[in-house]
């Protein structure tokens, strides 16, 4: 499941808030798909829209990210 390495990428470009968020989110999704009830977790995955949101004013994913490959061109480069 691809979705799994996304908090790794993202601790890895220097954004742990933002890789605690998406292990919380894989966490609700992983339970839902797991549920046999018809119960969505849908109000929680929103709440934690407005956290990334929140979190988003305070740090630049984006910015990070280009940060992140700046330093590291050379792994990018073929």
């Amino acid at each position: 499941m691809l979705y799994t390495f996304l908090p790794n990428a993202l601790k890895l470009i220097g954004a742990p808030k933002f890789a605690d968020l998406v292990l919380k989110a894989n966490n609700i999704y992983e339970i839902e798909q797991k549920s046999s009830s018809k119960n969505s977790n849908n109000g929680e995955l929103d709440e934690l829209d407005s956290v990334f949101y929140k979190l988003y004013q305070n740090e630049d994913l984006a910015q990070l990210e280009l940060d992140f490959i700046r330093k590291n061109k050379n792994a990018f480069i073929d």
